[in-house]
């Protein structure tokens, strides 16, 4: 009888878990001020774009490649548009993602196409943090992962290890890490990214 209480409970959260993984976040243009949010609407901010200025944010990424310290800000992060981040699993696809800084932060939103059982599903996964210390490197530690209108950081036992994996999952390039590897301070400051060379 307990174990039949159990099973129940646990299908119970599975599904819950399901219907708001799959329920989208309401996307907002940056620059969108909502008078009275929706209580119970997830929405997500995509960070500022501007095109014109990709060839300024592909030499200040190339300043950090070769070892120098830089400081942007979310157009710059968002003018590249690392294809390079994608990623690709078994049975998923991660989009180029999305960045925004704002109040000390870092915002990264990416879509994600999964194949489940031969049935295409579309979510969208955001995720804000900072960076901390580990080791010899910084590595992003978030504070918040949303999958679809899922508080992932809230699942007892189960946010953590999943926002690990899906972080984790991101594929670097080998030049990004290694420059990575050599920086002796990262910082989110209200809306920019200071990186620290050596």
């Amino acid at each position: 009888m307990i174990i039949a209480a159990v099973l129940s409970i646990l299908m119970g959260v599975a599904l819950a878990v399901l219907v708001l993984a799959l329920k989208p976040a309401v996307k907002l243009s940056p620059d969108v001020e909502l008078e009275a949010p929706a209580p119970d609407v997830i929405y997500y901010r995509e960070g500022k774009r501007d095109n014109l200025r990709t060839r300024i944010a592909a030499d200040t990424f190339n300043r950090f490649l070769a070892g120098n310290s830089v400081k942007v800000d979310e157009v710059d992060l968002n003018a590249l548009r690392l294809t390079a981040l994608e990623s690709t699993g078994s049975f998923y696809k991660i989009n180029a993602p999305s960045f925004r800084l704002r109040d000390d932060q870092l915002q990264i939103g990416a879509g994600v196409n999964m194949n489940v059982c031969g049935y295409p599903i579309t979510t969208l996964v955001q995720t804000t943090g900072t960076f901390v210390r580990k080791g010899e490197i910084f590595a992003f530690e978030p504070t918040t992962m949303w999958v679809g209108s899922c508080p992932v950081h809230r699942l007892p036992l189960f946010g953590a290890p999943l926002m690990a994996k899906i972080i984790a999952a991101q594929a670097w390039p080998e030049t990004i890490v290694t420059a990575w590897s050599k920086l002796s301070d990262v910082k989110v400051s209200e809306s920019s990214l200071s990186l620290t060379a050596q």
